[in-house]
């Protein structure tokens, strides 16, 4: 099981956090040119092709496949997410520092405004991301790409359950993952918020 990071847009996360989203899809690349069937492969080496439903690289046989496959082997392209992994949810951001000395985190699918992190702490302790903040603010700054975000702010986590090549609307082969919230919990936080209000 390992983490990595995804970007949700705005309304990606509403429609995550309404219930309404389980499902998110990624183009494949390189696009695969052709579908082909069989062990005879009118294409090339390195070519992308789609083999018996799934995306595949032709790489050239060896040893007894060699004579089966036209001199081809079609092997699996490994999608970026597995089955398992854990992946944290990169969206647009900003922060704030309110009069409390705290740093603030506000998103921007709903403007929630949560605890960050403190230099003022007992003990200088970081404070975890996690309650709601009800400060005033002293100072904003500007709304952050979802790319920059540090996986310390993530509030969702969610974990993959299925992976399977499809064709898009638009004629695309997409990655499409299906996936499940993930709660964390105790001292394996890690940062990952919990709303309180």
């Amino acid at each position: 099981m390992s983490e990595k990071p995804i970007l949700f847009t705005a309304e990606m996360i509403r429609a995550k956090r309404e219930g309404r989203k389980t499902v998110t899809c990624r183009v494949i690349t390189p696009q695969p040119t052709k579908e082909v069937g069989g062990h005879s492969f009118d294409a090339e080496i390195g070519d992308v092709v789609i083999f018996t439903g799934t995306p595949c690289v032709l790489r050239e046989s060896r040893g007894r496949d060699k004579a089966a496959s036209g001199d081809l082997t079609p092997v699996k392209l490994k999608p970026p997410y597995q089955v398992g992994d854990l992946l944290w949810v990169k969206e647009a951001w900003r922060n704030y520092t309110c009069n409390k000395g705290y740093m603030c985190i506000q998103f921007k699918a709903d403007e929630a405004i949560y605890h960050g992190l403190t230099p003022y702490g007992d003990n200088g302790e970081i404070v975890k991301l996690g309650d709601i903040c009800k400060h005033g603010f002293i100072d904003s700054d500007k709304w952050r790409s979802p790319q920059f975000m540090p996986k310390k702010f993530a509030r969702d986590w969610l974990e993959v359950v299925s992976v399977r090549a499809e064709r898009s609307d638009e004629g695309l082969w997409v990655w499409r993952y299906e996936f499940k919230e993930y709660l964390r919990q105790g001292s394996e936080d890690n940062g990952r918020i919990h709303e309180t209000t």
